[in-house]
């Protein structure tokens, strides 16, 4: 055979119901055999990928709690009253992460299941003002209105900035569209398997950490030609930025 050509035929579609029921779902194609397509071997449910520790991820919904300045500003000053090099002033960004987890810990963690429990919540007390509708019940309606619409606030912006959609109008309660676009980048950012050179497949989370790794070792890990002898010195006296009070 001489300069053969080859189309894919066999595609695997989905649509956003599907993602929002298995998010998880995989696909791979096997041998065809005596047949004209591949056929498509759909897995519902994988298991997902094991990150390890994640690194902290600032959310702006920290800037709408109350006590955001007061524990940025707290924090800050524990770290030192000036930052004069970089060292220090990391030290000082490093500082900001405990108290930033613990206010996202205790006012936003399980934002989807805080939203839903204040919504009931809300239902609740909507009810208990119609049967008797004083002043008091009333004022716990009020209240729960409140704290309702704040974690749904707090939910949206959330998974907007997750989901990357800035063409959107902020406060709008785009949340279901941000939620699927979320799960959609998630899906696609994921590295369920790779192959080997020799057609074999790499699975698990830990074998394909130590394919790549390997792979980009081989590839940028030796240094061809000679390295500069100054430029070690060149850099140890190159004049570094300095951050005060005034910056």
């Amino acid at each position: 055979m001489r300069d053969p050509i080859a189309k894919k035929l066999d595609r695997c579609l989905i649509n956003g119901n599907w993602q929002v029921l298995f998010p998880t779902s995989d696909y791979s194609f096997e041998a065809p055999e005596f047949l004209d397509h591949a056929p498509c071997h759909i897995k519902l449910f994988t298991p997902p990928p094991d990150y390890g520790t994640r690194p902290f991820k600032f959310f702006n919904l920290f800037c709408k709690h109350p006590s955001f300045l007061d524990s940025v500003t707290e924090a800050w000053l524990n770290g030192g009253e000036e930052s004069t090099t970089l060292k220090s002033f990391c030290y000082k960004l490093k500082s900001l992460k405990r108290p930033l987890k613990t206010l996202l810990k205790e006012n936003y963690s399980d934002i989807e299941q805080r939203c839903a429990a204040a919504k009931d919540n809300l239902k609740s007390t909507q009810l208990q003002s119609l049967h008797d509708p004083s002043t008091s019940n009333l004022v716990i309606e009020k209240t729960a209105r409140e704290a309702w619409l704040r974690l749904c606030l707090a939910e949206e912006s959330f998974f907007r900035q997750k989901s990357r959609i800035k063409w959107l109008a902020e406060g709008d309660f785009n949340t279901t569209f941000f939620h699927l676009v979320t799960k959609l980048r998630n899906a696609s950012n994921v590295v369920k398997n790779l192959n080997r050179l020799d057609g074999t497949r790499v699975e698990s989370s830990k074998e394909i950490h130590e394919f790549a790794v390997g792979y980009y070792s081989d590839l940028l890990g030796t240094i061809q030609g000679e390295i500069c002898p100054e430029l070690a010195d060149y850099l140890n006296e190159l004049p570094l930025p300095r951050c005060t009070t005034a910056h």
